[in-house]
């Protein structure tokens, strides 16, 4: 599938997710915590730190008059992200897990695996000795990236595309860590080795659905609907990596 398409499965993750009201009992509940969280940290961030960040940007960065108040408001939300990350994945993270494999199972995808590499249900493979240190150090890692590279947000509409796209390739890993195992990948350094291969493919799925959840009010939502959108990608990755998987077992592509 040609990695241009990638970037509209969140879109299709969204759509896919309202058309089906039995996924909605599990993320209701998390949706609305997250939501009140993000509204109240978005009213602190623009009544207190608007106009310091937007006087900081005149001073010191790369101004462009007219935008820098974009610029500032882009931050707001972006800034938002970082404690949204932490409360989503502890809140959305079973219920992502479920829906994903709800939708695989759905989608025929759990019958094509068996069918055509003996798979018989999705690997439980640790990466860093345990599944909540696993899911601790990736979290730790997103947000360390997210942090590092947010001052590129001072270059407009550039610099915020290039910092979703960077983020966006992680977001895109972390929703797949758990089912790469199929490919034969069941160590970080395995995984990461995939992702860099088809980064293209990871960064312009992840971007979108990254920027998806920076939407104000129904960004929450979006948590939980790249889910879906998450377990379409994926299958588009089953069909690209269609050589890389062994009939009958798993296949270490470590070395590639």
């Amino acid at each position: 599938m040609v990695c241009g398409l990638m970037c509209f499965m969140p879109v299709t993750g969204f759509l896919g997710f309202l058309s089906e009201p039995r996924l909605y009992p599990d993320a209701i509940v998390p949706y609305l915590i997250l939501l009140f969280l993000a509204v109240v940290m978005l009213v602190l961030l623009f009544t207190f730190s608007f106009m310091p960040q937007l006087h900081y940007l005149e001073k010191h960065a790369f101004s462009v008059p007219g935008l820098d108040a974009v610029v500032v408001v882009l931050l707001i939300f972006v800034e938002v992200t970082f404690p949204t990350v932490l409360i989503g994945k502890a809140l959305f993270d079973k219920v992502v897990q479920k829906i994903m494999e709800d939708v695989m199972e759905n989608r025929g995808l759990k019958a094509r695996l068996k069918e055509e590499f003996d798979i018989d249900e999705f690997a439980d493979e640790d990466l860093c000795g345990g599944k909540l240190l696993q899911k601790i150090m990736f979290t730790l890692l997103r947000l360390t990236v997210m942090l590092m590279t947010l001052p590129i947000n001072d270059l407009p509409v550039l610099g915020t595309i290039f910092w979703l796209l960077v983020n966006g390739w992680l977001y895109g890993w972390d929703l797949l860590a758990d089912f790469l195992p199929i490919f034969g990948h069941t160590t970080a350094c395995g995984q990461s080795k995939y992702c860099y291969q088809h980064r293209l493919s990871f960064a312009s799925f992840g971007a979108t659905a990254l920027a998806l959840t920076l939407i104000p009010i129904i960004g929450p939502l979006f948590f939980i609907t790249n889910a879906y959108g998450a377990a379409v990608f994926f299958e588009s990755m089953v069909d690209i990596s269609k050589d890389e998987v062994v009939r009958g077992g798993y296949k270490n592509l470590e070395e590639q």
